[in-house]
């Protein structure tokens, strides 16, 4: 990561020009932040990173640019992405004019077979969005997860292809006739 001055684009060194520190830390039973620890450590885990940045290259004391700034960024820890799930092919669907959103099967390695999450129970294991689903083409969908298990997500794409044209009773005869081909 290259720092520059503003203003300037003087490439900073860090250790000379400024400190940088990171730190993790969970929320505890009070709610306030605590210093993350190995024991801490496991899946569904919501940590927050926190970034601390000190310009030591020089100091105005009229202005408060020597004060260091702090960036807070939170993630939660996951046992699986969701980039390694199974999901089995969807075959190609026929253009209807609506949203089309086939069902789809989502696996593990294993072929434990996952759950789609369930809004009412709050249970399951990941949630499907859908884009690019109304017209003829290539429509995706995306699969998160969304337990303490199964983190990230994945997308995988189908077609959508055109309703086949219908043959008229007339035109049908005429093809078994012989009379057109």
């Amino acid at each position: 990561m290259n720092v520059v001055e503003t203003g300037t684009n003087k490439k900073l060194t860090a250790g000379k020009d400024y400190e940088k520190k990171i730190e993790f830390y969970v929320t505890d039973e009070d709610g306030g932040l605590k210093l993350l620890e190995d024991e801490d450590l496991k899946a569904g885990l919501v940590v927050t990173a926190r970034l601390t940045v000190k310009n030591n290259s020089y100091y105005d004391p009229d202005t408060e640019d020597n004060e260091p700034i702090t960036i807070d960024s939170t993630f939660r820890l996951y046992s699986v992405k969701a980039s390694t799930f199974i999901i089995d092919k969807i075959p190609e669907q026929t253009y209807s004019g609506k949203e089309i959103k086939p069902e789809i099967t989502v696996k593990l390695k294993d072929g434990t077979k996952l759950q789609e999450y369930d809004e009412e129970t709050g249970t399951g294991d990941y949630i499907v969005t859908y884009s690019n689903n109304v017209k003829v083409g290539t429509a995706k969908v995306t699969i998160t997860g969304v337990n303490k298990e199964f983190g990230g997500s994945k997308t995988v794409s189908f077609k959508i292809i055109k309703k086949p044209m219908k043959f008229s009773a007339l035109a049908k005869e005429l093809l078994r006739s012989g009379k057109i081909s």
